[in-house]
């Protein structure tokens, strides 16, 4: 046999071996990308509803799917530090840690973006949310009525009940109006 029928025979061979491997390693990066772009959708679609499971899972999912070595995946994950490291201090000013925590979540997204596909302004990123009021007072009353639970659960607090008499004399409990 003669080099060139080797050769003949080696790339027979070696042809849909190489071919598997390219289209596994493609798919890989197809994979990697749909994950990163589907954190970045969450993050904003939830950009208004900070505190929703959705969002916060997404968060936590940054520092594993935008490890690597390229630049803009390092930049993501050291605007995501910045954040989780603002998210974990004392907010002893509300309003200013509030506007901070803000600003950075927008850097976040501005520096993601460009990693899956997109080119948003911080502008865009920040003004460009539609959040109901009715979510708003909802989600403040949800909250006033976990804490009044927690508090007459722990001891905190007591349930008022006031006694009215109907026309037989029976008395019948009911819950009476909060006291202001």
């Amino acid at each position: 046999m003669s080099t060139s029928d080797w050769m003949i025979i080696l790339a027979t061979l070696a042809g849909p071996i190489l071919a598997i491997q390219v289209q596994k390693f493609l798919e890989r990066g197809r994979e990697n990308r749909n994950r990163r772009l589907q954190i970045f959708r969450t993050l904003m679609a939830t950009r208004a509803a900070s505190v929703s499971p959705a969002h916060v899972e997404a968060l936590n999912s940054i520092a594993l799917e935008f490890y690597g070595r390229k630049r803009s995946s390092k930049a993501v994950v050291e605007a995501w530090k910045h954040y989780l490291d603002h998210l974990s201090q004392d907010n002893a000013n509300l309003a200013i840690w509030g506007q901070k925590r803000v600003d950075l979540f927008i850097d976040l997204l501005h520096k993601m973006a460009p990693t899956v596909g997109y080119e948003f302004s911080k502008v865009e990123i920040s003004r460009e949310i539609y959040s109901p009021k009715a979510h708003e007072e909802l989600e403040a009353h949800q909250h006033i009525i976990r804490e009044g639970i927690v508090r007459i659960l722990s001891g905190g607090a007591a349930l008022p009940v006031e006694i009215h008499h109907g026309p037989q004399g029976g008395g019948e409990i009911l819950p009476s109006p909060p006291h202001p």
